[in-house]
């Protein structure tokens, strides 16, 4: 891409997406351990296992956007350390896409 200078992401962005106006969607997560709660299996309670909140947040960077964000929360047990492939992550990165396609709000100023 002639002309385009690469930028670094900003701090927590584990995704983006290009708009048509030159802004960009980024996505971002949180996930926060709970309480370890106890499991049931069959009959009896097991041991207790960790459960995780998983947040993903997708926010347009265009000047004037008016879309706001999109943000997505799940509880579950462990998940691997993979937001994207989450429920929430899924969710996110959908509204991302297709908010991307169509956003022609312009990229914030830097200063």
């Amino acid at each position: 891409m002639s002309g385009q200078t690469e930028t670094a992401w900003p701090e927590g962005v584990i995704a983006r997406f290009l708009t048509v106006g030159g802004a960009a969607v980024d996505l971002s997560f949180d996930d926060e351990r709970a309480p370890d709660v106890p499991v049931h299996q069959g009959t009896a309670w097991a041991s207790t296992k960790p459960m995780i909140t998983i947040t993903v947040m997708a926010r347009c960077t265009g000047r004037g956007c008016r879309a706001g964000t999109s943000e997505a929360t799940v509880m579950e047990i462990p998940w691997g350390g993979r937001p994207l492939e989450t429920e929430p992550g899924i969710e996110a990165t959908r509204w991302g896409q297709a908010h991307a396609e169509k956003c022609r709000a312009m990229p914030r100023p830097t200063n």
